[in-house]
């Protein structure tokens, strides 16, 4: 259940009234105004709106502030049937989903033990795929890829480099058909901070794994990064909440 939905406009003046610092990826949106004087406008008309419907106080201010000073965060970026964005984040006592959708920007208060679930849940629904699960190594695919960069995975070029590289013909196979068969996909990073003491700042740190996700005409594929190997799984809302539950394990 979404608790608070506002224009990207009025979020934009919500969040510089509330000081709250820089917009978090990838829920930022564009400033407002090509003057001062035309921003001074539109300041007005925002905020009065928004406080016609009581929400420079109270609940949202309050989710906002969790948004900018998190502890740990999942985003999601990705491409359906629109472009899907969303920050799942908390400050260690309460979570905030925040979602863009065309010039809406939504908020919902969730537990700050349910990050994970949350962000997942702003995927459309999908099925795992029917193909198998493959591993290869990191710089065997980026060889691949550089074989042919105005067309990576799209032939048999890139399948002889993978296999004179160690992989098998079925997973070169498997592989290159994926790749080619994407239909709708993103992505999950995740992020942790310290917490800010008289001494010393908080500091944000971005986890180096990425968690990406597609879909093909059998279903949807998990796939990670880690730096050194590149997996690719079927998988549905379940192991892809599992996999994001490990890195936060590992933050």
């Amino acid at each position: 259940m979404t608790d608070f939905s506002v224009s990207a406009r009025e979020f934009d003046f919500l969040w510089e009234h509330l000081e709250l610092g820089r917009m978090p990826y990838p829920i930022d949106v564009p400033s407002n105004g090509t003057t001062m004087s035309e921003r001074d406008r539109m300041r007005t008309e925002a905020l009065d709106a928004l406080a016609d419907r009581g929400l420079l106080r109270g609940r949202l201010p309050e989710l906002l502030r969790v948004l900018a000073a998190p502890t740990v965060s999942v985003d999601t970026v990705g491409f359906a049937d629109g472009p899907i964005r969303g920050l799942a984040a908390s400050d260690g006592s309460q979570g905030v989903l925040a979602t863009v959708e065309d010039d809406t920007v939504s908020f919902t208060a969730i537990r700050h033990t349910s990050l994970t679930r949350s962000i997942v849940d702003v995927l459309p629904a999908g099925n795992p795929g029917t193909g198998s699960a493959i591993s290869v190594p990191h710089q065997v695919v980026q060889r691949a890829i550089d074989g042919d960069d105005d067309d990576p995975f799209g032939d048999d070029d890139e399948r002889s480099i993978l296999v004179r590289n160690g992989v098998s013909e079925h997973d070169a196979r498997e592989l290159l058909e994926l790749a080619n068969r994407r239909v709708r996909g993103g992505q999950f990073g995740v992020t942790t901070a310290s917490r800010a003491t008289s001494m010393r700042a908080s500091r944000r740190t971005r986890s180096k794994t990425m968690i990406t996700w597609f879909d093909t005409g059998t279903g949807r594929y998990l796939m990670v990064h880690d730096g050194t190997w590149v997996s690719i799984a079927p998988a549905g809302a379940d192991r892809i909440a599992n996999r994001i539950d490990e890195l936060l394990r590992a933050a």
